[in-house]
């Protein structure tokens, strides 16, 4: 596990410190807002309850909160996750990589992603495809390479909105509770794996 964690970054943590932040603040206002108003009858013990509430959440919540999140996350990569070699595809933007499950044999995988290209090819070569490009996604940011390939490019993804599709690996996590059965990626998370630098890896 301390070796997964190493390799896959939590990718809520700024996400998770912003709301409970915004959750401490707006509960301080109220309390200072409550102080304000009961000023000259106030029930201290009252304020000094809302107050303590306060800093319970201020130092333990955001340090069990995240850490509880953090926990529930790694145990989903543990138990559904698939790691990826990434390629960038080229269409229909730079963005757009081509993911494969790295568990493949290399004559699956170079099969997988020469089928996947051949099939972006002919869509580039359409002009009424092209005009239509921006539908590729509708559905989620994660298309199987079997639901246009066929079954026998099963552990391929096309996936949207990738930062660098030349470099590293990925982690495609499923969605917790999919809408379509048979489509559990389709919305699912990519998460950008950390390779070790030469040096690491060397030690």
């Amino acid at each position: 596990m301390d070796e997964v964690k190493r390799a896959v970054e939590y990718p809520y943590v700024i996400r998770v410190f912003v709301t409970m932040m915004a959750v401490g603040a707006v509960y301080l206002l109220m309390v200072i807002a409550y102080a304000v108003v009961t000023r000259g009858h106030q029930n201290m013990v009252v304020f000094t309850v809302l107050a303590a509430v306060w800093f319970v959440f201020l130092f333990g919540g955001t340090k069990i909160m995240p850490a509880m999140l953090m926990r529930r996350f790694y145990d989903r990569v543990m138990r559904g996750g698939v790691l990826c070699d990434v390629y960038p595809a080229g269409f229909p933007d730079t963005k757009t990589a081509i993911l494969i499950d790295a568990r493949l044999s290399d004559a699956q995988a170079a099969y997988v992603h020469d089928a996947t290209v051949s099939w972006l090819g002919r869509l580039a070569a359409d002009p009424a495809a092209r005009a239509q490009a921006g539908d590729l996604f509708s559905d989620g940011r994660i298309r199987s390479a079997d639901e246009f390939a066929g079954p026998g490019a099963r552990g391929g993804f096309l996936v949207d909105e990738d930062k660098d599709p030349n470099q590293g690996w990925r982690l495609i996590l499923p969605e917790p509770s999919p809408r379509d059965p048979r489509r559990p990626y389709a919305n699912g998370l990519v998460v950008q794996v950390k390779t070790p630098s030469l040096e690491s890896a060397g030690q």
